[in-house]
């Protein structure tokens, strides 16, 4: 990144991506990621990759995360994961941007990002397929796909995560995401 424009991509002490190192005991958490009201999103666009955004009405989808509330934005995937798993990068992730519904002095930080990593194999993922397969060209801005965003995390263990505090993976690199 031009570090000259954006220091803090350069200088920052807490910047992302980072390697997370995998373990094989991990304690469950007392604060589990916890997905409300998550239903159909309809909005793909063509943004350095696929992105879908929520609806911009009805009940907004949130997620509990490190025991405050979110509320989710946008998802995007990635081909190849910017995080690392004891220095070994996963094929496709997802990143799901969240705004903070209370912003205070003791959590100052605006963003929350949930993270989704795959292993892409013959098997196919209900999630995935189906919003691959309705994916914008390159030169479309944006297409009208439903998208079962409850599928991204049906099945998973919510109450075993990392979590850290990091910044924005793009200029500006604001250091301002709970991941």
């Amino acid at each position: 990144w031009n570090t000259v424009q954006f220091s803090v991509c350069g200088t920052g002490m807490e910047q992302s991506p980072i390697d997370l190192r995998v373990c094989d005991e991990v304690e469950a958490s007392t604060n589990p990621i916890a997905p409300t009201n998550w239903g159909t999103a309809s909005e793909l666009v063509h943004s350095h990759g696929i992105k879908v955004n929520m609806p911009g009405s009805g009940t907004p989808f949130q997620t509990s995360m490190r025991g405050e509330m979110y509320t989710l934005a946008q998802c995007h995937l990635h081909w190849g994961s910017e995080h690392t798993f004891n220095d070994l990068q996963d094929a496709l992730c997802m990143h799901c941007v969240h705004t903070k519904d209370v912003v205070t002095v003791a959590s100052p930080r605006p963003y929350g990002v949930l993270g989704f990593s795959w292993r892409v194999g013959d098997e196919a993922d209900a999630f995935l397929t189906p919003w691959i397969a309705s994916a914008p060209a390159a030169d479309a801005s944006a297409v009208t796909a439903d998208v079962d965003m409850a599928l991204a995390y049906a099945g998973l263990t919510l109450n075993r995560y990392w979590q850290y505090d990091g910044g924005l993976t793009t200029p500006p690199c604001s250091e301002a995401v709970d991941w």
